[in-house]
């Protein structure tokens, strides 16, 4: 992971997430390399949004791990000042940007006028419209773009659909693909928890489709809603989060007399005792997901993924393997795929096996992590005193 005689440099991972909100697979992601790191006598830290107020205690301050927190959302002076503190007061070589717009983000032109031997690097882990097109604009346009963007020595992609979207767009270079990895420790079958959460959910012994999402447009939640009307009797859709369209989700299922169907849990901070509980996942995406994290979470819970072949998921989901594939939007192909989940439990059982297996096989911590220290390891890193 390192040279003879060097360190793995010190890194800020600025990612735009508040982990006061909950404690996802990314923040756990980050505080997984934060504790690796510091096994190789480097630092990996963290710098979260937080709206302000006395400093929080997560999971990465209970742990003694160093974490940073700063809204880098709208440049100022202050804030670029705290910044460069922060830089300077964890040594920081590498800066990884994730969530933050590449061009626009001024804490970046500040850093490079200020700091010109940082190395930046990014990740785009954005979602796509569904109508997306790659957009290559005047040529003039173009080479600046592809000047400007030459700052990052790095950009990754964190599936192969990403990636080919970046390249298409003729004005990124360095462009390499990296996955998420998830705890599949935390994120697996348990039947004492599968129970206990069953019996505070009050849903008996019915079949649980699960959906976890933003409750935007794009995450096609609707179409779940919809696809319950189709749906055989003891079936219940349970629906975490929370967004924009939440009312209009609620009206829409009281519209349809499926109320009874269909629980709304709102904001969850903890997901895993959920997928426990459940059955299924659906993942009804409208847009071109980058990955659906929430797909890796389900599989490595051991749960049977009916998701909309958009984006990046057909490249995780494997249709009748370890779930479904659907036509976005389509309510009815999306029931028709759960109720046979419903209505065969020996095609459900080889599914979720098919499931936990590939997640462990391909996005667990130990599938993935040295592959993360060997990336920050071609980056120059402190020598190592003799």
């Amino acid at each position: 992971m390192t040279t003879a005689n060097r360190r793995l440099p010190n890194v800020l991972y600025a990612i735009a997430l508040d982990p006061t909100d909950k404690f996802g697979s990314l923040e756990e992601q980050a505080l997984i390399l934060a504790e690796r790191f510091r096994q190789l006598g480097s630092a990996f830290v963290p710098l979260y949004l937080h709206a302000g107020g006395p400093r929080p205690s997560i999971a990465h301050t209970a742990a003694g791990l160093p974490c940073e927190f700063l809204d880098l959302r709208r440049f100022s002076l202050a804030g670029f000042r705290a910044l460069s503190g922060i830089v300077r007061r964890h040594r920081i070589r590498v800066v990884h940007w994730n969530f933050y717009p590449p061009l626009t983000n001024g804490f970046l032109w500040g850093l490079s006028a200020a700091r010109p031997s940082l190395i930046h690097v990014l990740t785009d882990h954005n979602s796509r419209p569904a109508s997306f097109q790659p957009q290559n604009g005047r040529l003039v346009v173009s080479a600046i773009k592809k000047l400007l963007l030459k700052r990052y020595t790095k950009v990754l992609g964190i599936s192969d659909y990403v990636v080919s979207s970046l390249e298409q767009a003729r004005v990124w270079s360095n462009l390499d693909r990296c996955h998420y990895f998830v705890n599949t420790e935390r994120f697996a079958p348990n039947e004492q928890l599968r129970a206990a959460t069953r019996a505070e959910l009050g849903v008996g012994n019915d079949f649980v489709a699960l959906v976890v999402a933003h409750l935007i447009e794009e995450k096609g939640v609707d179409v779940a809603i919809r696809a319950c009307r189709r749906l055989p009797d003891g079936c219940t859709l349970l629906v975490a989060g929370d967004g924009a369209v939440a009312d209009q989700l609620r009206a829409l299922a009281e519209s349809l007399s499926v109320t009874e169907r269909v629980r709304f849990l709102g904001m969850q901070s903890r997901v895993e005792p959920l997928m426990q509980a459940a059955d299924c996942l659906v993942c009804p995406s409208l847009w071109e997901e980058a990955v659906g994290l929430v797909n890796l979470e389900a599989l490595a819970s051991g749960l049977a993924v009916v998701a909309s072949a958009v984006g990046g998921i057909p490249e995780f989901i494997e249709d009748g393997h370890n779930g479904f594939l659907v036509p976005a939007g389509d309510d009815v192909a999306l029931a028709d795929c759960v109720a046979r989940l419903q209505g065969d439990s020996a095609l459900r059982a080889e599914m979720a096996a098919n499931a936990r297996r590939s997640a462990v096989e391909r996005f667990s911590i130990e599938a993935q992590i040295d592959g993360y220290l060997a990336f920050y390891a071609t980056f120059p890193g402190e020598e190592i005193a003799r």
